[in-house]
């Protein structure tokens, strides 16, 4: 890693920053799924983490952290207190950032194809998730949730179809990195809630300690799949406008 931030690092730094308080300050960077967040205020840190390297990511994912924490503490709800713990709200987020820039060094010189393949098994992944929780809706009527697995097929297949016909081939590496990232930002602090905070979580919304497990493995679940397809899209889309010029 570089010991020094250039001019232009700290320019990209200081307007993802930007975004990611505006991400704070709106629904759009919290989104109410079930009793916690589906989050997109970490799509920065991942978007550092590829363009900055694991300095940049590091610092964005600190500033995710404490972005976390303050909100927590100003606009609270059942479950914020979690987040007023630093092990919750910080570490997790410093260690994404930190972990998915080593991630792309690894991955964005190995082979095009290779990578394309990865990228083609976690849209796989999703896609058959969503279309086992589709034919589970249908059997109970047309409904929202219905509406929204359909569109989530549609976006998946769609993305990529676009990636495929990228003449940038790298944006496969960026689609996998944002996944990486995701899936360790959502894996980590679901599990420092369920080994610090279960049986506090489960009796803010309503449920007994002992079915913490699976309720925690159901949100990971829930949540984690959406955040992965929003991520890979927007994070492979921007980075590779960036990198452009």
């Amino acid at each position: 890693m570089k010991n020094k931030i250039s001019t232009r690092e700290l320019s990209i730094m200081g307007l993802l920053i930007g975004i990611m308080i505006v991400l704070t300050s709106t629904p759009l960077g919290f989104i109410p799924v079930g009793p916690i967040f589906a989050t997109t205020i970490h799509i920065p840190v991942l978007i550092a983490a590829i363009l900055l390297g694991r300095k940049g990511g590091t610092i964005m994912g600190l500033v995710f952290g404490l972005l976390s924490l303050i909100r927590a503490y100003t606009n609270p709800t059942a479950t914020s207190f979690i987040f007023m713990d630093p092990l919750v709200s910080l570490f997790p987020r410093i260690a994404m950032g930190y972990l998915t820039g080593l991630f792309y060094d690894k991955v964005k010189d190995k082979n095009p194809g290779k990578i394309k393949t990865a990228a083609f098994v976690i849209a796989g992944i999703l896609m058959i998730y969503t279309a086992y929780n589709l034919f589970k809706r249908l059997s109970e009527g047309f409904s929202a949730s219905v509406i929204s697995y359909i569109i989530f097929i549609i976006l998946t297949i769609g993305i990529m179809l676009i990636l495929n016909n990228s003449k940038d081939k790298n944006k496969f590496s960026f689609y996998i990195t944002a996944a990486f990232g995701t899936a360790f930002n959502t894996f980590s602090v679901l599990s420092m809630v369920y080994f610090l905070h279960a049986k506090g979580f489960m009796e803010a919304i309503g449920k007994t300690p002992d079915i913490a497990l699976n309720t925690i493995l159901s949100i990971a679940v829930i949540n984690g799949l959406p955040e992965i397809l929003v991520a890979g899209i927007l994070v492979a889309a921007v980075v590779g406008v960036i990198k452009k010029k």
